[in-house]
């Protein structure tokens, strides 16, 4: 079957012609090298590039007696097989830029073609179409569908990935594989340089990472504590170890490892808790429930002993030391018969057993010079109530409030109401009430000097913390927002900020100048029963009682 061909040109599209009758266009001047042609239908390519279509032009005559003469039989067969051929193979491969760039020349002389052929469509719509030349043997033109733009770039990259392929396959020993591009000094630099903006940004999103992480208040470890009530937790200076007493024990824990260091002190009896205080430079430990120890930390050898009676309150120094004592008094049928659990006198005869009522009918400040280890003043306290004691940093004052314990209900079951009273400042030195505190003072469950002394934070029933000037008894500030009780807290060893706990299940951290929460975060459990705050502020310790666990929390400082 005689191959069918189509003439794309600037005169406009021909076809379809023989084989024939192109190359007599071609030999008439009627088509140019620069035409595309398609054959059978196939990818449009350059009239040049089809084998035998154009005589080439060679020197001398023995060239030219080589060829056959015009319009001889072998001229017109090697002319239809010549258009069948493929197109030729260039005598040398291009690399992978030189097809490349071939591609782009292609697409750009094809968007070329196509404008120009577009602009010259519109010119000639109006005009009548050309009569057809019977006597040349030449076929009316048959006008195909215009192509759009986008058709014919996209038939020019086809192309000329094709003449790429056919001139690769056409080589002596066959398919030639593409040259790999060689990579030249400015390959490498630009290399160097994207590899070093990449390692760049890795570092900046990594540092970012680690400054948000940074920001949020993380849990660093969590330690299980033996089965006892706890009370109290202090950090010692290093940061790295923490002091914790119980009902039955005192315990150092490395808090790096989780395990426990050494057991200082042992309890025979599990009825009160160890009330705990840490000196400055964490050197020695003073507990007390019905006597004064003082204990070594780093041998957790006791030093000495004190029947005080009565919880201690240390200044810091532990040179100094206040113990408050109640007194008790208890009723039947509204007959007294005993004091402090000795008793006064018997019940009367058919007084009702079921009305015992239990009160505090005042209460003693023993003041303790800890160096010397003897009681250097007493004095009696306030008014009938269960009085309570913080001892200010230079043990010259304390802060004293109470809770007054009535307790009346039929045996054996007993209720108390407590009932508070405001705060009081007392001159230890002197042994006399310097000044009380607003009614706000009232209801409160525990206070504690700022490190400076100038301040006092105290704690409320309904979850409030207030403020105040230790020095003119005035509110300077609340902090609110734990709810469910009474809640927990500890000063920063600066005084700035204040780490507290309460029974609605979180741990807030303040500034203490502004009242401001800077961090806010969930413990865990459902009882914490003691919290602290390390000397950098870098580590926070909350204990539950209930689990006995104690976690350990990484804190930003700012």
């Amino acid at each position: 079957m005689a191959s069918v061909w189509h003439v794309d040109r600037d005169g406009g599209p021909v076809g379809p012609l023989s084989a024939t009758q192109l190359k007599q266009m071609a030999d008439e001047g009627r088509l140019k090298p620069t035409d595309r042609v398609s054959k059978d239908e196939g990818a449009w390519i350059v009239a040049s590039a089809v084998k035998g279509l154009f005589r080439a032009p060679v020197a001398g005559d023995e060239a030219r007696d080589q060829s056959p003469p015009p319009g001889s039989s072998l001229q017109a067969e090697r002319s239809d097989r010549g258009a069948d051929v493929e197109p030729a193979a260039p005598s040398r491969p291009k690399g992978l830029w030189g097809r490349l760039g071939d591609v782009v020349n292609d697409a750009t002389v094809g968007m070329q073609a196509a404008a120009a052929s577009a602009r010259e469509r519109a010119a000639k719509e109006t005009a009548p179409p050309p009569a057809s030349s019977a006597s040349d043997g030449e076929p009316a033109p048959v006008k195909p569908k215009p192509k759009g733009l986008l058709d014919r770039v996209g038939d020019a990259v086809k192309d000329a990935t094709r003449r790429a392929q056919t001139a690769a396959d056409s080589t002596p020993d066959g398919p030639t594989k593409p040259a790999k591009p060689k990579l030249t000094r400015r390959h490498l630099w630009i290399l160097a340089a994207v590899g070093g903006v990449g390692f760049l940004l890795l570092v900046t999103i990594s540092l970012v990472s680690l400054v948000m992480m940074g920001r949020e208040v993380s849990l660093a470890r969590t330690i299980d504590l033996p089965k006892e009530q706890y009370g109290s937790v202090h950090f010692l200076p290093d940061g790295k170890r923490a002091i914790i007493s119980s009902s039955k024990a005192i315990h150092v824990w490395d808090l790096n490892t989780g395990q426990k260091v050494r057991t200082i002190a042992k309890r025979e009896h599990d009825f009160i808790k160890y009330a705990c205080d840490l000196s400055a430079d964490g050197s020695v430990a003073l507990a007390g429930d019905r006597k004064l120890t003082l204990y070594d930390i780093e041998s957790g050898q006791e030093r000495w002993s004190l029947e005080a009676g009565g919880l201690a309150e240390p200044q810091a120094d532990m040179k100094q030391a206040l113990t408050v004592k109640g007194h008790m008094q208890t009723l039947i049928d509204g007959q007294l018969v005993s004091i402090d659990g000795v008793r006064v006198a018997p019940p009367a005869s058919g007084a009702d057993l079921k009305k015992l009522q239990v009160v505090h009918a005042g209460c003693t400040l023993q003041v303790w010079d800890l160096e010397a280890r003897t009681k250097t003043r007493e004095f009696k306290g306030p008014s009938p109530g269960l009085w309570h004691a913080a001892i200010s940093p230079d043990g010259g004052r304390a802060a004293l409030w109470y809770y007054d314990i009535k307790a009346v209900s039929d045996l054996p079951n007993i209720v108390n109401e407590l009932v508070g009273s405001p705060l009081r400042i007392w001159d230890l030195k002197a042994g006399k009430e310097l000044l009380t505190f607003a009614e706000r003072g009232q209801g409160v469950a525990g206070c504690l000097f700022a490190p400076d002394g100038k301040r006092l934070l105290s704690r409320h029933e309904n979850g409030d913390l207030t403020l105040w000037d230790a020095g003119t008894g005035k509110e300077v500030r609340r902090l609110t927002g734990h709810t469910g009780g009474t809640p927990l807290a500890v000063f920063s060893a600066d005084g700035h900020r204040v780490l507290s706990g309460g029974m609605d299940k979180t741990v807030r951290l303040w500034d203490a100048e502004t009242g401001k929460v800077l961090h806010q975060w969930n413990s865990f459990g459902d009882k914490l029963s003691a919290l602290a705050l390390s000397p950098k502020g870098d580590r926070a310790i909350t204990v539950d009682g209930d689990d006995s666990k104690m976690q350990v929390w990484n804190v930003p400082k700012r």
